[in-house]
């Protein structure tokens, strides 16, 4: 009844914490086609902010709680409190509420599962769907005519809001639906927004929108992102950047795809294995490997980054790496030297991750395994 949806809502707007996700898209010319890998900020109390690793996910959706990827091979992934997701691999597209989600099937209809209150985890017959978006208790699909379709509704205060009530007219191209209000994405670029507090920003510019508990996301043109609305605890501040190619936007937390571009690494290159003392003074050799698909030379060598730790700067010069063939294959490749590594790091085998970014800009990562050894 009502008085348990109004506890409810107490409970989900107690959320405390911060932390933040991004998902990065590889790809690009110069670099191996790889999946897409994801990042996060925003509340993370039940670690919704926290995905999984890997790096072949395409869509990504943030619940109230919960956190939902979609795959290369068409399965769901969820994580978070109550991280349930249907079985199968055809699925499109995903939509995250605070405990139901739906899925787009590649035949255009939809399935829904979790907590049904007001009925918002189940969809409209059809398959006539292009589009799906997850609010707290109500759901909005996008039609291949260009018209939206509502169900379900939300109750604040023990009063129902129109959330559900999507505007007339045939001219969206992509929605959100978010704790009681809704957002459609028109085909001049311009937000329009409805149920309470529907802020928009102004403009024209946009590719794509994503609507939280009470902020909202949009992806410019250029790759970069606005946030606007609550931003207790940043989740409506979005990283820096013209690199991103989706958003989402869950109760307090946030979700972005970012370009990246995974490279060929080797720490200590020609030791086997690459036994590393993380608590020692000196600094560790790590090559940045060119291929015929990718240009070593390219990167800038003073934002590599190991786990965190960055590179040392080599005396008066300023150089931070080197040019070399370390692996004797005819590409030329970076070698850096990395400082102060240094962490929680467990004796034995663990893999590392680098960053780093090209002088035009592109984002690379790459993975090595170290041995670590006992101080």
């Amino acid at each position: 009844g009502r008085g348990w949806i109004m506890k409810l809502s107490k409970k989900l707007l107690s959320a405390v914490a911060a932390s933040c996700l991004t998902l990065a898209a590889a790809g690009a010319a110069t670099g191996a086609d790889t999946g897409d890998n994801i990042v996060g900020w925003g509340n993370n109390e039940d670690l919704q902010a926290t995905p999984p690793a890997g790096n072949d996910y395409t869509a990504i959706a943030a619940g109230g709680y919960h956190s939902l990827a979609l795959k290369t091979d068409g399965s769901i992934v969820g994580w978070g409190s109550n991280p349930t997701t249907p079985p199968g691999d055809d699925y499109a597209a995903i939509a995250a509420g605070n405990f139901h989600g739906l899925a787009l099937r590649t035949d255009g209809s939809i399935v829904g599962w979790g907590l049904n209150i007001s009925g918002a985890a189940t969809p409209p017959p059809g398959d006539d769907y292009t589009a799906i978006a997850a609010g707290i208790f109500h759901g909005l699909a996008l039609r291949t005519d260009g018209s939206i379709v509502g169900w379900g509704y939300n109750w604040v205060n023990g009063a129902p809001l129109p959330e559900a009530t999507p505007p007339p007219g045939d001219d969206y191209t992509a929605i959100a639906a978010s704790w009681d209000h809704s957002l459609a994405l028109k085909t001049d670029g311009s937000i329009v927004g409805w149920g309470s507090n529907p802020t928009t920003p102004p403009g024209d510019d946009y590719a794509a929108i994503a609507a939280g508990n009470d902020h909202g996301l949009a992806l410019r043109t250029d790759g970069s992102i606005v946030g606007w609305g609550l931003d207790h605890y940043g989740q409506a501040t979005p990283p820096e950047g013209n690199d991103y190619t989706a958003i989402a936007a869950g109760l307090d937390h946030s979700l972005a795809l970012r370009q990246e571009i995974e490279v060929a690494i080797d720490v200590k290159p020609g030791s086997d294995p690459n036994s590393v003392n993380v608590n020692g003074n000196g600094v560790i050799p790590v090559a940045i490997l060119g291929t015929d698909t990718f240009d070593a030379t390219t990167v800038d060598a003073t934002t590599v980054t190991l786990d965190g730790a960055s590179v040392r700067i080599k005396g008066k010069s300023g150089n931070a790496g080197a040019i070399d063939d370390v692996n004797g294959d005819g590409y030329p490749d970076l070698v850096v030297q990395i400082a102060d590594f240094d962490g929680d790091y467990a004796p034995g085998e663990t893999e590392v991750t680098l960053r780093a970014q090209t002088f035009t800009g592109d984002n690379l990562i790459g993975y090595d395994t170290i041995r670590v050894v006992p101080a």
